[in-house]
């Protein structure tokens, strides 16, 4: 798994891993949202994953393959029981 690619909500790179991310993040175009002000992060504050932008949201044929793929498997998985997570009733 590509590791700098788990960010948190604000965008952040993994705690103490910024400097380290960010070859990874201009070699696969992230977008990038770049802020000033009193260093915070140990990148210095200065570079953030423009969450907004870099979001993905699938296109109509890709939406329409992973229904596919749903209604393939929903047999297999519509006998299963509903895990006991306390969450059902």
């Amino acid at each position: 798994m590509a590791w700098w690619r788990v960010i948190r909500a604000g965008g952040e790179p993994p705690q103490g891993l910024a400097r380290q991310a960010a070859p990874h993040y201009e070699a696969e175009g992230t977008p990038l949202r770049r802020t000033s002000g009193p260093a915070q992060h140990d990148d210095g504050g200065t570079a953030r994953v423009d969450m907004a932008q870099a979001r993905w949201v699938p296109r109509t044929a890709d939406q329409l393959k992973l229904e596919e793929v749903y209604l393939r498997l929903r047999p297999s998985v519509d006998g299963m029981s509903e895990p006991d997570d306390g969450l059902h009733s």
